[in-house]
């Protein structure tokens, strides 16, 4: 049976970033990185306002490729 990371693999290059960059975005969620760990209460609460802010109104923000 085949390894996640030998279907990984399999995909071309531009699909191996994206499960890259979702792997990435999972740590991040579940709090598994210690960047993450080592914000300040000042910076977690300015990510929750904004991020209550975005939900409030999803097309205030910007897409990934105009942000870059």
């Amino acid at each position: 049976m085949p390894t996640i990371a030998d279907k990984i693999a399999l995909l071309p290059d531009n699909l191996q970033a994206e499960v890259a960059d979702f792997v990435d975005f999972l740590i991040r969620k579940h709090h598994l990185d210690t960047e993450t760990a080592d914000l300040t209460e000042e910076q977690k609460q300015t990510l929750q306002t904004r991020y209550e802010k975005l939900n409030q109104n999803p097309e205030s923000g910007m897409d990934w490729e105009t942000a870059k």
